[in-house]
């Protein structure tokens, strides 16, 4: 209903056509890229490296085999292959024995350092 005030009405349609798996994408987008972030902390740049390629390599298959249902499949394609990337990523970083230990645990007076800083 928003978007008719910003597009015409059939762009408005199919903008909200194609936002309807929108939720399932930015699930996995951002809950990706918190890992990411931790990997990348934890000096392991192979592990979204790995994530990534995977990602690149499965989503033409999914887009070619959606695409072809509509514009909310693409969507829908996304969310998939994001969620593969982070299935990728989560297993990978569960793999790994030092990311399990530091995975979850807050360390306030580690960051707090004041001579660190």
């Amino acid at each position: 209903a928003i978007l008719s005030f910003f597009y015409e009405p059939r762009t408005a349609k199919l903008a909200a056509e194609f936002l309807v798996y929108c939720p399932l994408y930015l699930f996995s987008v951002t809950t990706f890229t918190a890992f990411m972030k931790f990997v990348s902390n934890q000096m392991l740049p192979s592990i979204p490296l790995v994530a990534t390629a995977a990602g690149v390599a499965i989503t033409p298959i999914i887009q070619k085999s959606l695409s072809k249902w509509g514009l909310r499949y693409v969507m829908l394609g996304m969310g998939i292959a994001t969620f593969f990337q982070l299935m990728v990523v989560v297993s990978l970083t569960f793999s790994i024995q030092r990311t399990r230990k530091t995975f979850g645990s807050i360390r306030l007076f580690e960051a707090l350092c004041w001579p660190d800083m």
